[in-house]
């Protein structure tokens, strides 16, 4: 994740530092390690974009930038690419979309 715009690496940080503050260690690796730091990815993709669908209705503002899905659905791309990239593809449905 060293080529992501700032936004959206800051917002991923954002997003892990409020619902699972481990994800942290793993979005500051070259490369995800095992099969369960991709699946707990996943989860957290999952996280994300509920609480950002929340925060969309709650009008917050996140980063200086009023709450967004299409910042939600950057970052999930931005972490699938990641898990991709790691060698775990196979673990990624992409029916997957944001409400």
């Amino acid at each position: 994740m060293n080529y992501v715009n700032d936004f959206i690496k800051d917002y991923i940080l954002y997003y892990s530092k409020e619902l699972m503050p481990s994800m942290e260690v793993i979005f500051s690796q070259d490369k995800i390690a095992t099969e369960k730091e991709a699946k707990d990815c996943l989860q957290f993709i999952e996280l994300m974009c509920d609480q950002c669908i929340i925060d969309v209705k709650e009008n917050k503002t996140i980063l200086d930038s009023p709450a967004s899905s299409h910042h939600a659905e950057k970052a999930t791309m931005v972490i699938e690419d990641f898990i991709e990239d790691s060698g775990f593809d196979y673990l990624i449905d992409n029916d997957l979309e944001l409400e």
